[in-house]
């Protein structure tokens, strides 16, 4: 990102530590002197390069820069400062006006064209308190200017703004690539993401989407969310009064692919805020739960059936005692968590949940079985982690309901479906949420407007 031309506030990126062993190229050894790092200073320093053939202004500037803890290098000709910049840009440059023209195109032009110049701040010295000189500096690529002769009062109050903003686009530039990071693991979640804007306008939704409904990222921009859904009119009510107070809303329903058909998802809803407390975007992660709907459906019709298929489906299927022990494991629990049916059948289910969720869990269950009639409504969902074989913990998403096996046996159904990388995609999507809008704020905050500039050059 480029610094904005004219602005007080300058914009760059702090020195790399990996690079402060690079010694560049230098077509003089005696043109070029770098100051000793001061003691005193152990923060990582500021890489600046001094470029002035006036030896008593070049030196009060080393003199300067050096107190503040810069690691600064120092030059008195245009050719020796623009192969520096070449090797490395610097983090802040303040080079004479009259190097600039040395070679036709100006040195602040061909700085900002090499990789990585374009965030060095650049001010430059000059004696020239002419308007249309000025404006020529600042439309050559300087971010500022100092008037010669140079007053230290003021050298130093316009270096303390400058290396403000050098520090600010070094964090802007962190939070940026790190959501960066995280917009590439969020496309590649195993689970359906879709951001809107605060009207439900869809803009964005990443490639398991796309897979999951046949839509193409083309055909469902505009579209409004849970606008496939087979939710009514009051639900969605219900939907936009939740996001509406900035709370997370969870849903199953029917979602229509691009082919007319519909698959089961069970889905959250979430509200993004902005830096003004207003909702910025909505983001919802869904899963397809399809496969256990139809085992629910299967239990209904008949023990066989649901037997058959309990034992061929990827959710995790069990049957619990009103005591709370397993009677029934699918055998689908091995390739997920490790367990043998043996292992499970006759333990107690709380045993193997993680002790923070364990009297959630325990007092969902004593409730249900106490509540609930066989036959009745089913329970609300759980999340829940449940430990691996191998002492990892998963986590899980459940619902149950309370039925009679054919002996007159009250019993419980509980249909789990691992969720570990759905939870995963939601806090990244969160924390991409969050970097982003860190990185809005201090962008919104890097540029100062040009008066302070006037006031402190007025002498």
């Amino acid at each position: 990102m480029a610094p904005p031309r004219g602005s007080t506030l300058a914009q760059s990126v702090e020195a790399d530590p990996s690079r402060r062993n690079v010694t560049p190229p230098r077509p003089s050894t005696a043109a070029v002197r770098q100051l000793p790092n001061p003691a005193a200073v152990t923060q990582s320093r500021m890489r600046t390069l001094v470029a002035d053939e006036d030896a008593t202004s070049r030196a009060l500037l080393e003199q300067v820069l050096g107190s503040r803890g810069h690691d600064v290098t120092a030059c008195a000709d245009g050719d020796t400062a623009w192969t520096l910049c070449q090797a490395d840009p610097p983090a802040l440059l303040l080079v004479s006006s009259t190097l600039l023209e040395t070679h036709g195109v100006p040195l602040t032009r061909r700085i900002r064209a090499i990789p990585g110049g374009d965030r060095t701040v650049i001010l430059a010295l000059t004696a020239s308190a002419q308007p249309s000189s000025l404006q020529a500096l600042l439309q050559a690529g300087c971010n500022d200017y100092l008037m010669r002769p140079l007053d230290e009062a003021v050298l130093k109050v316009r270096l303390a703004i400058a290396e403000l903003g050098v520090r600010q686009e070094t964090r802007a530039k962190h939070t940026v690539e790190s959501a960066r990071r995280l917009s590439f693991a969020v496309d590649q979640s195993p689970a359906a993401v879709i951001i809107a804007d605060p009207k439900g306008n869809i803009d964005y939704v990443n490639p398991k989407f796309t897979q999951l409904t046949g839509f193409s990222h083309a055909e469902i921009l505009g579209s409004r969310l849970l606008e496939l859904s087979d939710l009514t009119l009051e639900e969605k009510a219900k939907f936009w009064e939740t996001v509406e107070r900035g709370l997370e809303w969870r849903g199953e329903f029917r979602y229509k692919r691009r082919n007319g058909d519909y698959y089961w998802a069970s889905a959250s809803i979430s509200p993004a805020r902005g830096t003004n407390g207003k909702t910025a975007y909505l983001v919802e992660v869904h899963e397809d739960i399809t496969e256990r709907k139809r085992v629910e459906d299967a239990l209904r019709a008949g023990d066989e059936r649901y037997r058959a298929l309990a034992d061929n489906a990827y959710d995790l299927i069990c049957e619990i005692s009103v005591d709370g022990r397993f009677l029934y494991v699918s055998r689908n629990y091995r390739e997920v968590l490790g367990y043998e049916t043996d292992d499970l059948v006759g333990r107690e289910i709380f045993a193997l949940i993680h002790p923070e969720d364990r009297p959630r869990v325990m007092e969902s269950f004593v409730r249900a079985v106490q509540s609930e009639a066989p036959g009745g409504p089913r329970g609300g969902q759980l999340v829940f982690r449940y430990r691996h074989k191998n002492g990892q913990y998963r986590w899980f998403e459940s619902v149950g309901r309370a039925y009679r096996s054919a002996d007159r046996e009250s019993r419980r159904l509980v249909v789990a479906r691992d969720i570990t990388e759905r939870k995963r995609a939601e806090d990244q999507q969160r924390e991409l949420t969050e970097r982003l809008q860190t990185a809005n704020t201090r962008l919104e905050t890097m540029t100062l407007v040009d008066p302070p500039t006037e006031l402190l050059n007025r002498r």
